[in-house]
């Protein structure tokens, strides 16, 4: 798991990202901000395998609804995503990343940003929930694998 030290050193010094933008930054940031946008894509389209390979097998996620807290590894974010998948058609997902940082020894980086999610639920209603994420990645064998993802959607409209 990522240690408290290496966070603050990766949180010393973020670089503003452009949003969805990937002409500013480094290979690694360009990396970076590329498994964010495949991200929101395969989960908006319900492409749990598409999801699975941006995740390190250990993975933590934990997001604001209480049916879906907290799941630990590929087995339980298939299972908390595949109850997400079922109950709900129509999704979408605009997430605008603002900052991604990179540690010095250039293995873990962070990406906060700010996320609208619109979708039908079973019974036929039109949900929006807007809120922020952050995202942890370390980078195992070369590429760049979501390690922790955390989302605090607070605005219901």
């Amino acid at each position: 798991m990522v240690a408290p030290a290496a966070l603050t050193a990766m949180a010393a010094s973020p670089a503003p990202a452009e949003e969805q933008d990937l002409k500013a930054g480094d290979g690694d940031e360009q990396a970076i901000l590329k498994v964010d946008r495949e991200f929101s894509r395969a989960v908006a389209s319900h492409d749990m395998e598409g999801m699975l390979k941006l995740l390190s097998d250990d993975v933590i996620s934990l997001t604001h609804n209480p049916d879906f807290a907290k799941a630990e590894g590929k087995e339980d974010i298939r299972k908390l995503n595949s109850a997400f998948f079922e109950t709900t058609r129509k999704l979408s997902i605009d997430a605008k990343p603002s900052k991604v940082g990179i540690s010095k020894s250039g293995d873990l980086a962070f990406v906060v940003g700010d996320y609208t999610s619109s979708f039908e639920n079973k019974k036929g209603d039109n949900k929006k929930l807007k809120g922020r994420y952050v995202f942890i990645m370390k980078k195992l064998d070369g590429e760049w694998k979501i390690v922790l993802h955390a989302g605090n959607g607070n605005v219901w409209e």
